[in-house]
């Protein structure tokens, strides 16, 4: 496997434990296009806050998410992350990969998008792979996913990083109209020889507004350390 690109200087700021009254998302209901359960997007919209946290802060969030909202959904998750071998995905905003939950094959595109304070907003196109073959099958994306990669770039990919989760999650209903996934991520990216640990949570927005997310956060999370986190775990297993 090519060696990884060049850790990027992080800003050490950043790394600083805040209370969940801290982070302040910076894009509202404004910038993201609201989803209601009766209404699908117009287009498949990921809106997500992502907060990393201490591994001594683990078993703090389960004890709350289960007074919050009982029994958890438990699943473990091995991804693989395609590039090319000089990232150009990765140079354009794009991540590709596979993912096997239980024992089902998903391939997926994400494409850049709105990202300040942890909270991020971008499309993302997913499909099951046929039974059996583990090849990514670009055919199987529709036209508005397959445009963001050209198809130049698509002959070039090959497997660049893997992640191995054990995710915890929860869907938390607080009204008629919002929804949200709160997911517990513990594991590690993988990049040949290297390894990073993954712990973090992930609350995705099913429906409702990116301010009745921030909400949520604010009024359930104050006694769990965090502070936002911008990098995807497929930026985290480039660097």
């Amino acid at each position: 496997m090519p060696p990884l690109l060049p850790a990027k200087p992080r800003d050490q700021s950043r790394r600083q434990a805040r209370k969940s009254d801290g982070p302040e998302p910076l894009i509202t209901s404004h910038d993201i296009p609201r989803k209601t359960p009766h209404s699908p997007p117009p287009s498949p919209i990921e809106t997500e806050l992502k907060l990393a946290i201490q591994s001594t802060q683990v078993e703090a969030v389960r004890a709350l998410m289960a007074h919050i909202d009982g029994p958890a959904v438990y699943h473990d998750l091995e991804t693989l992350y395609l590039d090319t071998p000089d990232f150009s995905l990765h140079a354009r905003g794009v991540s590709v990969r596979l993912r096997r939950h239980g024992a089902v094959w998903v391939q997926s595109i994400k494409s850049d998008g709105l990202r300040r304070g942890g909270l991020s907003s971008r499309r993302e196109w997913e499909v099951a792979v046929p039974r059996g073959d583990l090849q990514l099958q670009w055919e199987l994306f529709p036209k508005a996913a397959r445009k963001h990669i050209p198809p130049s770039l698509r002959v070039r990919c090959r497997h660049a990083f893997t992640t191995h989760v054990h995710r915890t999650s929860w869907l938390i209903k607080t009204n008629g109209e919002t929804a949200i996934e709160v997911a517990l991520d513990v594991g590690t990216v993988q990049a040949g020889r290297r390894h990073e640990p993954i712990c973090e949570i992930e609350l995705e927005l099913k429906s409702g507004t990116a301010d009745e997310l921030a909400v949520w956060v604010r009024q359930h999370l104050q006694t769990i350390s965090f502070w936002p986190l911008d990098d995807s775990k497929a930026e985290r297993g480039v660097r």
